[in-house]
């Protein structure tokens, strides 16, 4: 029988919970699958989303991670086939779940208990550290250099450069640099899950002392050892939001005090010309003086905390990202050695004539992530004269190519083309210019012999295509950007549900940008009916804009430089 919960849960249907010496008949199985079947349907033809969990075990003990999928966008009918399973294939499960960070689904065998909730209540937070999506405000910045070894900095200071367990591993000063060249190679992404760490420990023989909370109020801390053998290095995880990230557990130079009156002892050290590094480690002010003792150090950890309670930081934009972290290059140390005569040539200036290219385009793709892997499934193209094309799901690349390859001499600008060339190198790519992770121009030749050049825009406008309004005076009002990028998968690219195709977003959705989104499905002719909307339209509403803004703002570009430095810009890679 379906249960609904009176309470402010999210349990909307539970099988009974057997002990982990009992288990289902197939024909009770049967009945618990007919009745997840019917409170899913039953959810879904309410526009409430739902998540399933399967708690199982292997006849001894019940598995404490149970197993859990968000039925959204899911197959009803193929993932009811998959659970009908009752004694097939057990020892294969087993197999699997000890190789897979995702269980398969049990068979019913092993279940113990089957819940179906509202998707919204997250059941379990995965154990993995990243990079941390906070800085520290301005006003902070006389403390700064204390967290950068933590990587966490000021806005003007954001850099993506080492996954943070391996920096902390290169803090710890326990793991040798070969040794750590190695584990940067285990590790794919900005992101370790603490199965990895497992593996990382057990073959270099070190331990880690993993330290988080466990909480959402951030109470309780729990602790674990991670490996059997060897130094330990000691590690705290946080788990915010927009930050979960590994750092040392060590204590820095900071007191409760002086952050809780930080403001108060910056002011008393600017008035009367006090050094306020002296000050870090003040824990009290009797007699209008402030005293300090190395003895109330704080754990950076704890640090960290307070300062988020006191509102030292600041959320992380992809804004922030491309421009701190494209554009370093002039904090790099140079190290000049001496030129022999066969190493030079003398360069003469040479007159560049007046050219006009008669078939420019700009584009830019959007992209599905699945896991490290990013899909294209639509590109907008626009030519210098505003008319436009879109090729839409997963041949978008190749029909987009082919769209080019009617022209003569086609030239196509990317802004960001590191990024959106990775998706044009299967093409055939005969000749590039790059530096680093910049890709400045691309030619690529097609099965048919034809050349297609390809450039970047980012590389002569170091900025954010949200600031082109703003930088070249652009006339019409620029929409704020509000697209649901992680909703994007193979089952949402022509239809996708309204309410909670923003859960994944980060960071996380205030309540009035999902206002003002309902506002704009409804604006651009998107909406559909049962709470539904047309994920593919809006998609193309919102990545032609975007190119257009690129169009009209390199083109005023072409113009600026044409009129005070007489260059053609279109000659050129990058500034």
């Amino acid at each position: 029988m379906i249960e609904r919960n009176p309470k402010r849960s999210y349990e909307f249907y539970k099988s009974k919970l057997l002990q982990s010496n009992e288990y289902y008949e197939k024909n009770e199985w049967e009945n618990i699958v007919k009745e997840t079947k019917r409170a899913v349907k039953i959810l879904e033809e309410n526009n409430q989303p739902s998540q399933v969990i399967i708690h199982f075990g292997n006849g001894r003990v019940i598995i404490k991670r149970p197993f859990m999928i968000n039925m959204e966008n899911v197959n009803i009918e193929e993932f009811i086939g998959k659970l009908i399973n009752y004694d097939e294939d057990i020892s294969e499960f087993w197999k699997r779940y000890d190789d897979e960070d995702n269980p398969p689904i049990p068979p019913g065998l092993l279940v113990r208990q089957i819940i179906v909730k509202k998707l919204g209540e997250v059941e379990r937070k995965r154990i993995e550290g990243g990079f941390f999506g906070y800085y520290l405000k301005e006003e902070w910045e006389c403390i700064a250099s204390i967290f950068e070894k933590y990587q966490i900095y000021t806005k003007n200071t954001i850099r993506l450069s080492e996954n943070c367990f391996v920096n902390c591993l290169k803090e710890s000063g326990v793991i040798d640099d070969i040794s750590l060249e190695t584990i940067r190679s285990m590790i794919k992404g900005q992101t370790i899950s603490k199965k990895n760490i497992k593996k990382i420990c057990e073959k270099y023989g070190f331990r880690v002392e993993l330290k988080y909370y466990r909480d959402k109020e951030e109470k309780v801390i729990k602790k674990e050892i991670i490996g059997t053998e060897g130094n330990i290095i000691r590690m705290f995880l946080f788990r915010w939001k927009n930050g979960q990230h590994y750092i040392n557990n060590e204590k820095i130079p900071l007191t409760t005090f002086f952050i809780k009156n930080f403001k108060e002892i910056k002011k008393y050290c600017e008035e009367n010309n006090k050094n306020i590094n002296k000050y870090y480690l003040t824990y009290r002010k009797r007699n209008g003086c402030y005293e300090t003792l190395l003895q109330r150090q704080l754990k950076a950890f704890r640090a960290i905390q307070i300062l988020k309670e006191e509102g030292a930081f600041e959320e992380i934009s992809k804004e922030d990202i491309i421009t701190q972290h494209l554009y370093d290059a002039d904090k790099l140390q140079v190290k000049l050695t001496e030129i022999t005569p066969y190493e030079y040539k003398i360069c003469e200036s040479k007159e560049i004539r007046e050219m006009e290219y008669e078939n420019v385009f700009y584009a830019d793709f959007e992209c599905m992530v699945k896991g490290e892997h990013h899909i294209p499934f639509c590109v907008v193209v626009i030519d210098k004269k505003g008319v436009w094309n879109t090729f839409y799901g997963l041949n978008c690349g190749k029909e987009f190519i082919e769209y080019l390859s009617n022209f003569k001499n086609p030239i196509c600008y990317f802004h960001n083309l590191g990024y959106d060339g990775r998706f044009l190198a299967q093409y055939g790519i005969i000749g590039i210019t790059r530096k680093g992770s910049n890709i400045y121009n691309m030619v690529i030749k097609t099965h048919k012999g034809k050349k297609i050049i390809f450039k970047d825009t980012l590389g002569l406008i170091p900025t954010s295509i949200s600031n082109f309004k703003r930088f070249f005076n652009l006339e019409g009002e620029y929409e704020k950007e509000i697209f649901p990028y992680n909703y994007y998968d193979y089952n949402t690219l022509e239809v996708g549900t309204i309410e909670g195709c923003w859960n994944n977003e980060t960071p996380k959705w205030e309540e009035s940008k999902i206002k003002e989104f309902k506002e704009k499905i409804n604006k651009t002719g998107c909406l559909l009916d049962n709470g539904k909307f047309n994920t593919r339209k809006y998609c193309e509403y919102y990545c032609k804009r975007d190119v257009e803004v690129l169009r009209k703002g390199f083109m005023k570009f072409k113009e600026m430089t044409k009129k005070n430095l007489e260059l053609e810009c279109e000659a050129f890679s990058t500034i």
